[in-house]
């Protein structure tokens, strides 16, 4: 596991709350926050490209672009 429990307890608080989805124009769908921090510690971790992350190692919808 790339990220465990009590590792995301102390980071959760760090971050900043999110902000209210505008009516219209929505945009995509926000991701999940540690779904994005388990590929951003990924990436740092292995070296890669964010193109090169494996969707099914961090999450089906953690990562737009190519991989998702």
């Amino acid at each position: 596991m790339i990220l465990c429990l009590m590792t995301w307890d102390r980071v959760a608080p760090l971050l900043p709350p999110r902000p209210p989805r505008r009516r219209r124009y929505p945009g995509r769908l926000p991701v999940d926050d540690r779904a994005a921090l388990r590929g951003i510690v990924y990436v740092l971790r292995k070296g890669v490209s964010w193109a090169d992350v494996p969707a099914k190692r961090i999450g089906e919808r953690a990562l737009p672009g190519p991989t998702s």
